[in-house]
């Protein structure tokens, strides 16, 4: 397990890496913010641990921009001596995955760790050569998508971006996850190409209630499909008129 560790340079922070490097856990300590946001989509850590008394920024803040600014899923655990329900639940409504209260104890922290990767590591799922949502199908040995048998063009990256969203019908799949997908690397904090590459597959497939799908963002985390109930009126298929 490799872990970044985001926290001053206090005895009490060289304890927690060398005892993490005891238990057998590779354990790389920045000591500003800046330097953990620009490592964590380079170095594949699979938990960012972070001391809630930054010298730079608020722990919770720091949350905030892994979560926000940088679209990073890595599970968070902050570390503090502020036992306060209020630290506790802002640290979590940041969005840090867990909260561990000083005095720490070597075990228990690592046995977290582990507890934390096992809960958010991704489940793999069952291949198919074909996806079927309503009136749409993709081919994924052909790359052809139809609408009601009849092909309709799409680029290489629309399609992928199609294959996933089709493939998981109902779930929201993150910014960072379709980066990674589509892209293969993460995109810079400020793109808009993931938002144009949703609105161009909308249009190539109209997307809309009448036909059944639709493509929603959600709101801080990613685009979720779904199937929606049938309406009387049609619209006319992609690419006519």
């Amino acid at each position: 397990m490799k872990i970044a560790l985001l926290a001053d340079r206090s005895v009490q922070a060289k304890a927690i890496a060398d005892s993490l490097s005891r238990a057998g856990v590779s354990c790389h300590t920045y000591h500003a913010s800046r330097e953990l946001f620009h490592g964590i989509d380079r170095s594949g850590y699979d938990v960012l641990l972070i001391d809630h008394e930054l010298a730079d920024m608020p722990a919770a803040e720091a949350v905030r921009a892994v979560r926000g600014v940088y679209r990073c899923e890595t599970p968070v655990m902050v570390l503090s001596e502020k036992r306060d329900e209020d630290s506790v639940v802002d640290t979590l409504h940041a969005g840090a995955d867990d909260y561990m209260i000083r005095p720490l104890r070597s075990r228990e922290l690592v046995a977290r760790l582990h507890a934390l990767r096992r809960r958010t590591a991704p489940h793999p799922r069952a291949w198919h050569p074909a996806v079927t949502v309503g009136p749409y199908a993709l081919d994924c040995l052909s790359h052809q998508a139809t609408f009601e048998g009849r092909p309709v063009a799409l680029t290489s990256k629309e399609f992928e971006l199609a294959v996933l969203l089709f493939g998981n019908v109902g779930h929201v799949m993150s910014h960072a996850h379709i980066e990674r997908a589509v892209w293969g690397c993460p995109l810079p904090p400020m793109s808009r190409s993931l938002a144009s590459l949703v609105s161009r597959l909308r249009r190539a497939l109209a997307l809309k209630p009448r036909h059944g799908v639709v493509i929603s963002g959600v709101y801080g985390q990613g685009y979720r499909l779904d199937e929606v109930g049938p309406e009387m009126e049609r619209l006319p298929p992609p690419g006519a008129g």
